[in-house]
């Protein structure tokens, strides 16, 4: 993802245009993988292609827009795509392929390939145990073309699991349980709705802000549960249901994290202590996605078997022309029945505004000064990061380190240091500074009265 944005940025010298299109690549991106899974899989070129509009739109997705790594679902649907490759027939190409699908899921989103390879553990197993009863040969195939597919997403992600772990080991980053179980999906989360429907479904709630809404669309459901109960088709096709469903209930199971626990048994824990890095996984809920995904693709299979019912249907004109557009409905519904409302929205800040401080801190410091943002937000509830994210905006401009910033994880060290910042500028809150490594502090004017920041001889003030 950072790679398409340095490219879009050094095109148009925009940061705000380089996100938006980011974000609108992205989506696209979504649509154009779907679409191409549900071909290989073997569904028609129309249900396909209804496929792919409906994950453009995919109501998980647009409900988290302001979460960037969570935008991006192709790199896991191409991983998806490289698995049946190899289940129709393993070589080290498609060994290779997988790899580097996989790699790219962890490198957009490493929460999403977590929980993409901890959802396919089970298939993957029967496909193994499949292969193994065809004869040595199919097993040293197979086994061939997932060793190829590990060494290959291995050297790419090396550099960038080092850091992690490293991170993880310096800082002791985990998550509590209570934490996590506040970021669980339950069944009432299935049946909340991110905004409203365009038809309106009984029993069906509407969530505030389209929190933890996890509800796919009414329509999708039906053409879904059509797929399972009422249609017959081939025996692949039967198959490839089967795993869906089994890769659905995984992401079912997962997503509701420490909800699951039953006296001292808790699965969760046991993903956690067994699979490195899934205790570091605070929104177990986001497992949804991949519950919603599932629900598309079973929804396209409804569809193409309609269509293909529809093409051996007798009858008049008439009739095959009322099929036609009841099928056309069901699809042009089931894409826009939870149309996203619009975001909200912030102008970027204007940079020529900030040019007096940014431009003394690049011409007048040394590269590695630490610099600190102040006031601190007041709380840790995200949207009083908003300043924040201005001062990471504008960081660009003069390239120095911040101690202060927004991520899922914040280190200890700044939990201290935001906890002794509450009266600057005191003895106290200078001295938290310095022990921070901070050396110089830009103060949005207006915030502390000018004879508090002159009564203080440690202090050398500049208003640049």
């Amino acid at each position: 993802t950072g790679v398409v944005a340095a490219a879009l940025l050094a095109a148009s010298g925009s940061l705000a245009w380089s996100y938006g299109a980011l974000v609108l690549l992205a989506l696209v991106g979504n649509g154009l993988a779907a679409r191409w899974l549900l071909a290989r899989l073997g569904t028609g070129r129309v249900a396909a292609l209804t496929g792919g509009a409906m994950t453009v739109l995919l109501p998980f997705v647009h409900a988290e827009l302001g979460v960037l790594p969570l935008i991006p679902l192709a790199p896991m649907l191409l991983t998806l795509g490289a698995l049946h490759a190899i289940a129709e027939r393993p070589t080290w190409p498609r060994g290779a392929a997988l790899g580097v699908a996989f790699a790219a899921t962890w490198m957009s989103c490493a929460q999403y390939a977590l929980l993409l390879a901890l959802a396919l553990v089970a298939p993957v197993t029967v496909l193994a145990i499949r292969r193994s009863r065809a004869g040595a040969a199919a097993r040293i195939a197979l086994a061939r073309t997932f060793a190829v597919a590990l060494v290959a997403s291995g050297v790419l992600l090396a550099p960038l699991l080092v850091g992690q772990l490293r991170a993880r080991h310096s800082y002791g980053l985990a998550r509590g349980a209570e934490t996590v179980r506040g970021l669980s999906a339950g069944a009432e989360h299935y049946l909340r709705a991110p905004w409203p429907e365009l038809v309106p479904t009984l029993g069906v709630d509407v969530a505030p802000r389209g929190r933890r809404a996890l509800y796919p669309g009414t329509a999708k459901l039906a053409l879904a549960a059509a797929a399972l109960i009422a249609l017959r088709r081939s025996r692949d096709r039967r198959r490839l249901r089967g795993v869906a469903v089994a890769i659905g209930a995984a992401a079912v199971a997962i997503g509701a994290g420490p909800l699951l626990d039953v006296g001292p048994l808790s699965p969760h824990d046991a993903l956690a202590a067994l699979v490195p890095g899934f205790g570091q996984v605070r929104s177990v809920y986001r497992a949804a996605v991949l519950v919603q995904l599932v629900v598309v693709f079973l929804a396209a299979e409804s569809l193409d078997a309609a269509i293909a019912a529809r093409a051996r249907a007798g009858g008049t004109r008439r009739r095959r022309a009322a099929l036609a557009a009841s099928i056309g409905a069901a699809a042009v519904i089931a894409v826009v029945e939870l149309w996203p409302q619009a975001q909200l929205l912030r102008a970027a800040p204007a940079e020529a505004d900030h040019r007096g401080w940014t431009t003394w801190l690049a011409t007048e410091t040394p590269v590695d000064a630490v610099i600190a943002h102040l006031p601190f937000a007041p709380d840790p509830r995200s949207e009083s990061f908003e300043p924040t994210a201005t001062w990471m905006y504008l960081q660009r401009l003069h390239r120095r380190p911040m101690a202060n910033g927004y991520a899922s994880f914040f280190p200890p060290q700044h939990a201290t240091l935001w906890n002794r910042l509450g009266h600057f500028p005191d003895d106290t809150s200078l001295d938290a500074l310095r022990r921070a490594g901070v050396a110089y502090c830009v103060v949005e004017r207006g915030r502390y009265p000018d004879e508090a920041l002159a009564a203080q001889s440690a202090l050398t003030l500049r208003f640049a």
